[in-house]
């Protein structure tokens, strides 16, 4: 039986944190093996590469971005192929707005109010600097913020939250699911 992998490019340590938390054991369910790439300070011809040897071992891969200031998903999308070329609209996962506010999306609502911090029904607008004044005074750090989301992150409430993390759950891990089993 042929080894089923997938690499998942994500941008930077944020993303990494996230996907490995949270994302890599639910895809283990599907794949033999998952790998996370961090493409942000890749030089574009190496993004290229991967790509091309991914494609050419039969291998699956998705590429996640922040939206940014892009104003349309297709516009980051095809920002996103200018990077890397020949990977093709569909396996682009746009995160909206940032991966902080996928973050944000899983927040217990009584972490929230244990923590003091004010219920954000729609994560689509949380940036960065939103997601720092969150944590700011709570916590040792942004690191320490961000874990203690991941450990008890609820993923029914982030895809009734945010909709581009509702996007990539049903299509990705549910849809899958259903589809090996």
């Amino acid at each position: 039986m042929a080894l089923k992998k997938i690499y998942l490019f994500v941008e930077g340590n944020d993303d990494a944190l996230f996907f490995s938390t949270l994302i890599v054991p639910l895809l283990k369910n599907q794949y033999d093996d998952v790998e996370i790439l961090q493409f942000a300070q890749m030089k574009k011809i190496r993004s290229i590469k991967f790509v091309e040897s991914i494609n050419m071992l039969g291998f699956d891969y998705l590429v996640f971005a922040d939206m940014d200031e892009e104003a349309t998903l297709a516009q980051k999308k095809r920002k996103l192929q200018m990077r890397f070329e020949n990977v093709p609209f569909h396996k682009m996962i746009i995160v909206v707005a940032e991966i902080e506010s996928w973050y944000i999306a899983g927040l217990k609502k009584e972490k929230a109010i244990e923590w003091k911090i004010e219920e954000i029904e729609q994560t689509e607008l949380v940036t960065k600097e939103i997601f720092n004044q969150l944590y700011f005074k709570r916590f040792n750090s942004r690191l320490d913020f961000m874990q203690e989301i991941l450990k008890e992150y609820d993923y029914e409430l982030a895809k009734e939250r945010n909709a581009s993390f509702n996007y990539f759950f049903k299509t990705f891990i549910e849809k899958a699911a259903v589809k090996r089993e």
